[in-house]
């Protein structure tokens, strides 16, 4: 019963990822033209620091990331407006991807920042990225890809070259880990942005397998599933390990807020109750 269930997780997996890679092909380009773009070190640390308290899913993060860059990419934002910005790309990715039980509430979102925004704020701000994103939220990204291709990062001959590894489903737990934190890494990779999200969730299982002394980064079931081999994935696979930083929990007295700093920009101007679309 057991085979037969996990046979029937993968092929339905496998529809889900064949949709997938159909809707990476309608992703919008990334042009870099965010003149915060300076900022989005800061913004990414501190909407992964929100999520990781609010026990949000990693394909809700990445895609609230998704959304924060490509909106700054295509507007110009008050520099005091990107928390609200960034707050309200964090709500819509919630919708869509949590349990209802688990989206915030504005009051709550409110709490994170010294200078809370008035409920039309966030209303407003979030019927401009949605009419922006045409109603579409359906947007892959590399933590999509990875819910998949995990399923595929090891198999039981991976465990005779595995060090230290107790047993079959201790590897499995330790790939998922490293997978996990590489597809953290990779949302700070400044050089990913424009990749394919599947190319970056195939990078980050080969880092994990790296990490993991296998005997191969990659696998032919892995290029099978994936459709990539090894040559496509070396560039990005070199940036991952060559950036390669333990990801640990972030440290809250780091990112309590991001309204502090944001004043010191001369080209700020006084604060719209929206940004404008540099369209």
């Amino acid at each position: 019963m057991s085979q037969l269930h996990d046979w029937w997780l993968s092929e339905y997996a496998a529809e889900i990822a064949s949709t997938l890679r159909e809707r990476e092909k309608l992703r919008m380009p990334f042009h870099f033209h965010s003149p915060e773009f300076r900022y989005r070190p800061y913004l990414v640390n501190w909407l992964r620091k929100v999520s990781e308290d609010m026990k949000m899913c990693n394909t809700c993060v990445h895609l609230a990331v998704y959304i924060l860059d490509i909106f700054m990419d295509n507007h110009a934002i008050v520099v005091e407006r990107l928390n609200l910005v960034t707050l309200v790309c964090l709500l819509l990715a919630a919708k869509f991807e949590e349990r209802d039980s688990n989206v915030p509430k504005i009051s709550e979102l409110n709490l994170l920042v010294e200078n809370p925004h008035p409920l039309r704020d966030y209303i407003n701000v979030e019927f401009m990225i949605l009419k922006f994103l045409n109603w579409n939220l359906v947007i892959p990204t590399a933590a999509h890809f990875a819910e998949y291709f995990a399923m595929f990062a090891t198999l039981p001959s991976d465990l005779q070259h595995a060090c230290s590894v107790q047993s079959y489903r201790h590897l499995q737990e330790l790939a998922q880990k490293y997978i996990k934190d590489f597809l953290d890494q990779s949302l700070l990779e400044e050089s990913l942005m424009g990749c394919r999200p599947s190319l970056v969730a195939a990078a980050c299982v080969a880092a994990a397998r790296y990490y993991l002394n296998l005997a191969s980064p990659w696998s032919a079931t892995l290029c099978e599933v994936t459709h990539y081999n090894l040559h496509h994935l070396q560039p990005y696979l070199n940036i991952l390990l060559r950036t390669r930083t333990p990801v640990k929990s972030i440290k809250r007295k780091t990112f309590e807020s991001p309204d502090h700093g944001y004043g010191t920009d001369n080209s700020t101007s006084s604060s719209p109750e929206v940004p404008s679309s540099k369209r």
